[in-house]
């Protein structure tokens, strides 16, 4: 009894998009507090490697290689053409 109370409370506090996956994972059974706690966090860790394209908006930071001139050249992903060309600065 007292591992389904805290099993309930345990799934109160997840976000919705972790309570899903935990739910459909249990199917009609629900998980003792070891399993759960283990679904949780496999599943969270997995949120946390995966890349969150389109939401921010922001673009991946530029590659910046030296060339054999002295000048460094800068390119952005995705951009088709010659890439930007900086001086050095001393």
């Amino acid at each position: 009894m007292i591992d389904l109370l805290l099993a309930r409370r345990i799934k109160q506090t997840l976000p919705d998009h972790c309570l899903r996956h935990v739910l459909s994972a249990e199917g009609s059974d629900w998980f003792k507090i070891d399993r759960l706690t283990q679904v949780v966090d496999i599943y969270m860790n997995s949120q946390l490697s995966l890349p969150h394209s389109g939401v921010s908006g922001s673009k991946p930071p530029p590659k910046v290689t030296q060339t054999s001139g002295g000048m460094q050249q800068v390119s952005s992903s995705g951009q088709a053409g010659a890439p930007n060309k900086k001086p050095l600065r001393c």
